[in-house]
């Protein structure tokens, strides 16, 4: 499988692998810092027969490019999410599974909470959170636990005031 790339709206380049099924539920898998969307190259197969599967390398690794002002521009984690966001609505993905090791997982709660309504599922394997967002995740899932479902509306407005 090849890397395709993505312009963000800021000019970076995104390298990304795409496969799997045109159509069915998507699976974004989210690296860890300093590794690239190689690093989840065993797993391709497995999630590839029954899901489309979408391994971005994200801004500044593998062989995607991030200039040096971006680097230091603050809220650099909300723009990762934006730029795969972007990715994502480029390839019609509306809505999706996330998984996310080490620093992608961490990346995979910040999407949870800036954009709920996106995210049919959370796998997280090894997130380096902060004590203040495990409080306020933990919060968010007990109060979810107890309504059983919650609306979208709800969602949001939950993940707004507790997040």
């Amino acid at each position: 499988m090849e890397s395709r790339f993505f312009t963000t709206p800021h000019q970076d380049e995104i390298e990304y692998r795409l496969t799997g099924p045109p159509g069915h539920e998507a699976v974004l898998l989210l690296h860890g810092w300093g590794l690239d969307c190689r690093s989840f190259y065993p797993n391709w197969s497995f999630f590839s027969s029954n899901f489309q599967v979408l391994a971005p390398s994200l801004s500044g690794h593998g062989l995607s490019r991030l200039s040096e002002k971006e680097r230091e521009a603050p809220g650099r984690d909300q723009r990762f999410i934006r730029d795969v966001q972007d990715l994502c609505w480029s390839l019609g993905i509306q809505r999706l599974h996330l998984v996310g090791v080490g620093w992608g997982g961490y990346l995979a709660y910040r999407w949870l909470q800036l954009a709920p309504h996106q995210v049919l599922s959370l796998t997280s394997i090894g997130a380096p959170l902060g004590i203040d967002l495990k409080l306020r995740m933990r919060r968010f899932f007990r109060r979810l636990r107890r309504g059983g479902h919650l609306h979208l509306g709800e969602t949001q407005d939950l993940m707004r005031s507790q997040l």
